[in-house]
């Protein structure tokens, strides 16, 4: 059995100069394989937008790691950073042995306590099940749901004989999003629907399924946002941190900004010293791309 995690990521800088970090972190730290999404502009060929400077740096690490990746066409009238967050709860599409166990999660949360991610006594678990107030039985971050391949499977309707893209096609088209979608486009202020769409229609797909309740392993975790997690909202914990302390961490970003750098090599020295001067290296090189 393989433990396996499942990061969407769309070329914008402020999640892709993270997305190698992240990725080397759920292999080598926490013993997860990393399956990563890389989604196209808005009705553009995935290989095309992935060409651009900084997405190209991003492409060669993939390459030098042996990181398995996807690439995922743009979708017209449908956001890149919406299909990023989406198409993690359809790798289970994807030739998968059905007793892998499975999590999606996001390119700027760093992993960095190893034991927590290992809690799977039931067919499906909830590690923030707390995280929206008010919501504990209606509304679950993604980050993370996890549950095998198999249950995944089931719990959404993926059918393996099909590609992730045209699994999540068909789940896009089933739901309301292209509406969410235009509300956010007559009016930038509606945007929460959208953005939490893919914790809506996930939760609700949990809900809907036989492992639902009984078959749900809730963890909760003490605050919004958690104690034990290293958060870009209170910047001042970062100073001197000791990762031990904490379960995860919810990045600075983006990784190029000098500013941020200083506070993210820290954390990268202590859990991954033998990558530092590579990423240093690819730091700098990206910045030089952003041409700023």
């Amino acid at each position: 059995m393989t433990y396996r995690v499942a990061i969407g990521c769309t070329t914008r800088h402020d999640y892709s100069s993270l997305l190698i970090f992240a990725a080397l972190l759920w292999r080598e730290r926490i013993g997860y394989e990393p399956i990563l999404f890389l989604i196209g502009d808005e009705d553009e060929a995935a290989n095309l937008s992935w060409g651009a400077p900084t997405s190209g740096l991003v492409y060669n690490a993939l390459f030098k790691f042996g990181f398995q990746y996807e690439l995922i066409d743009g979708v017209k009238g449908i956001e890149g950073a919406t299909l990023a967050q989406c198409v993690r709860h359809h790798a289970a599409a994807m030739d998968f042995p059905e007793e892998d166990i499975l999590i999606p999660s996001d390119a700027d949360l760093f992993p960095l306590r190893k034991e927590f991610y290992y809690q799977h006594q039931k067919d499906i678990t909830l590690y923030y099940y707390n995280g929206y107030p008010g919501e504990e039985e209606s509304h679950w971050p993604t980050c993370h749901q996890s549950a095998s391949v198999k249950v995944w499977r089931e719990m959404m309707g993926l059918d393996p004989a099909k590609s992730v893209r045209e699994n999540l096609l068909r789940s896009l088209e089933e739901s309301n999003i292209r509406d969410l979608a235009k509300a956010r486009a007559a009016d930038p202020q509606d945007w929460a629907a959208e953005w939490f769409f893919d914790e809506h229609y996930s939760s609700r797909k949990i809900k809907e399924s036989r492992f639902y309740p009984n078959g749900i392993h809730r963890i909760a975790r003490e605050g919004h946002p958690p104690k034990d997690r290293l958060d870009r909202a209170h910047r001042p914990s970062w100073k001197n941190a000791n990762v031990n302390n904490y379960v995860d961490a919810h990045t600075v970003r983006p990784a190029w900004d000098d500013e941020n750098w200083s506070m993210l090599r820290p954390l990268i020295e202590q859990t991954m010293p033998q990558h530092l001067a590579w990423a240093d290296a690819f730091r700098l090189e990206f910045k030089k791309e952003m041409r700023l």
